[in-house]
């Protein structure tokens, strides 16, 4: 992963229980806020809007959570997703 996340030491990986875990804006370039379009991928079978799926990295969230210990994506982790919103919240006042 890059260097180029933030450490959270307030939760526990919920497989390992290490602490702290990393996180960062999805790193897909295709990832619009945790979705993509798949007109950006297939231009000539899909139109904007068309098609819109769950990015498989953050899982539909726009944020990656990973453990550095097992190595564990927890982006899609429901105890987890109560933080990712409040992040957002946090960002969009910046």
């Amino acid at each position: 992963m890059s260097e180029d996340y933030e450490v959270d030491y307030e939760v526990n990986c919920p497989y390992c229980g290490h602490t702290p875990l990393h996180n960062r804006f999805c790193a897909n370039l295709f990832c619009d806020e945790g979705f993509i379009d798949e007109s950006e991928d297939d231009p000539i079978n899909f139109i904007p809007g068309e098609l819109v799926i769950p990015c498989p990295d953050c899982k539909g969230t726009g944020v990656e959570w990973w453990c550095p210990k097992c190595g564990r994506n927890l982006s899609d982790n429901k105890r987890l997703r109560q933080q990712f919103k409040e992040l957002r919240k946090l960002q969009d006042f910046d």
